[in-house]
Order: structure tokens, then C-alpha cells, then sequence
């Protein structure tokens, strides 16, 4: 934000908060509807219908916002109808182009979108050959690397979707390897602690253990973040302290806080042009607070109201 203050918390925050998304999304969804999918019990439309009004409501108004913000600040070139489009229709990165969308961190749902229909149609193979869906688990993780590492710019084979395959498909497979019935805790975390580490190596033999090894990114999406969601699941230190209230709180907010804080940013980089001269510190406080007041509001008072009318729709 204009002077800079939020810059360490984005450079860190910002690809660390995406692979750990990305695979505790793919892990949660695994673990809840896999087995749903390969009995067949919820189809493909009720799936997909699930995910989208829980995302759609908030992502719409957030972009209309900050393309409200970018016509009043930057005049109507800012407007382009077929990009406006793609944005809407959630179609805007990942897919067949790569647009930056008005309320620039939502790209990541665009991605997201995608990855959960690819995640289905792998899901459905498990009822027929569960063998074939472990394979298809293997390739996914295998090929988003690759997409990841090569940085194509190739609709549907660009490095936002092989960041979200790779990561997305370790959260399943780590959801398959706790779920089992045959497999005990300690042979789980030998099992997934060696494959990983395997995934690792065969990368780095793939593409120069030198990149690879100096790849942080890599490393916290193999061997440390997946230890992490273990940590979540079987240490009752981990668990007490996520249970506390304040931690809980942000939980609940957290979905409506990564879609307001783009135009929140907007909203305080004008603030700033209008030179209004205040303390990094103290903005940096200022924006939080008042950022995390605002998402809790959204959350109580108009999430509900937007599920449901979108529900309706």
C-alpha cells in the first residue's frame, strides 16, 4: 500500500498462503466427498453447485467493487467488455487466457474452479479402478509440477494451474492415505513421508537438483506444509491451540477476509494519494483491524443473504 508496509506480508504470505490453501482445500474436499462421488450419491452439477455459492457471491461484488474503484481513479479505459466477461464467468485465469482481474487475488478461484471439476472426474474413476485413481492422483501431482517448472502459456496448461493440480492432488493424497482402514498412523507417515520425498527427488532429477533444491516453494509444498496438515490432524497440541476462540473467529471470517482485502488495499492506496500522511506502523495496524471488522460483518450479516439469493438463482 503505497508506502510499501504490507510488502513483507505478501512476498511471504502470499505464495505460501496459496499452496497451503490449495492443498488444504484439496485434502477437506477429499476427505468429504470422495467416497460421496464414488458411490455416486451427489452428481456432478450438485457438486459443482456446492463449491460455486459459496464462492461466487463474494467474488462478484469484490471485482465489481475494485472495477468501480479503477474507473474513478483510471477513467473507462479501465473497462474492457470481453475481459469483464471471462471475470464474471470465472473463466479469467487458468483457463483459456490469463487476465488480471480486477480484485487481483480472486485468480486464485478461477483456478480453483478448474481444479475441482478435474478433481471429480478423477474421484469417479476410483469405483471402477481404484488402482487407476491412485495412478491418476500420481500424474496429476507429477504433472502440475511440471506445468509449475515450465511455465507454459497454453489455455488450461498454464503455471496457475500446475501450482493448483500439483498441491491440490497432495491434499488428496494425503486425505486417502489417513482414511484408510488398513493402514496404521505410523506406516501413514512413513507411507506419505517416503512418497513425497520421492516426489522430490524424481523432480529434482527431472529438472536440476540445483533449482529444485534452492525451489522454496517446492519444499514447503512436499515435505513441510503436508506435515503441517498431519500436525493439524493427530497433535493435541496443534488441535488445543487451534481451537481457541480468537483462532476459531478468524476461521469463520477467513473466506470474506481474502475477498475484501483486494479492495480494501484500492480503498487505502487512494486514501494515501490524497496525501494523508500517517506512521507505517500505524497504518499497517489500522488496515488489519479495521480489515478484520469489516470481513467479520460481511461474514454475519451478508455471506447468508448471498447464499441464499444465489441458491435461489
Amino acid at each position: 500500500i503505497g508506502n510499501g508496509c504490507l510488502d513483507w506480508c505478501y512476498y511471504w504470505g502470499g505464495w505460501l498462503g496459496n499452496i497451503f490453501f490449495f492443498m488444504a482445500s484439496g485434502f477437506m474436499i477429499s476427505y468429504g466427498y470422495t467416497e460421496k462421488i464414488e458411490e455416486g450419491s451427489i452428481s456432478f452439477a450438485s457438486f459443482l453447485k456446492r463449491r460455486i455459492v459459496k464462492i461466487l457471491p463474494l467474488y462478484l461484488i469484490t471485482n465489481l467493487i475494485c472495477l468501480g474503484i479503477s474507473l474513478i481513479t483510471d477513467g473507462l479505459d479501465t473497462l474492457k467488455f470481453d475481459e469483464l466477461l471471462s471475470i464474471l464467468l470465472m473463466t479469467a485465469s487458468g483457463w483459456i487466457t490469463d487476465i488480471t482481474l480486477y480484485n487481483v487475488p480472486t485468480w486464485f478461484v478461477c483456478v480453483l474452479i478448474l481444479t475441482y471439476i478435474v478433481y471429480y472426474f478423477v474421484a469417479k474413476v476410483k469405483h471402477k479402478n481404484a488402482e487407476l485413481y491412485y495412478v491418476l492422483i500420481a500424474v496429476m501431482i507429477l504433472y502440475g509440477r511440471s506445468l509449475d517448472v515450465l511455465r507454459f502459456q497454453y489455455p488450461f496448461m498454464r503455471r496457475s494451474d500446475g501450482q493448483a493440480l500439483y498441491c491440490f492432488f497432495i491434499g488428496v493424497l494425503l486425505s486417502e492415505i489417513i482414511s484408510s482402514r488398513y493402514v496404521n498412523l505410523k506406516k501413514a507417515l512413513l507411507v506419505c513421508g517416503n512418497s513425497l520425498t520421492a516426489l522430490f527427488l524424481f523432480c529434482g532429477i527431472k529438472f536440476g537438483m540445483s533449482q529444485t533444491a534452492s525451489d522454496v516453494p517446492m519444499v514447503l509444498a512436499f515435505l513441510i506444509i503436508p506435515i503441517v496438515l498431519l500436525d493439524g490432524i493427530f497433535s493435541k497440541f496443534v488441535i488445543t491451540v487451534m481451537k481457541c476462540r480468537p483462532l476459531v473467529a478468524l476461521g469463520k471470517i477467513s473466506m470474506a477476509l481474502f475477498f475484501i482485502h483486494g479492495p480494501w488495499i484500492a480503498l487505502f492506496h487512494i486514501l494515501l494519494n490524497q496525501s494523508i500522511v500517517i506512521n507505517a506502523y500505524l497504518l499497517y495496524l489500522v488496515f488489519w483491524s479495521s480489515l478484520i471488522i469489516v470481513s467479520g460483518l460481511v461474514h454475519v450479516f451478508l455471506e447468508p443473504v448471498l447464499e441464499n439469493l444465489f441458491v435461489k438463482l
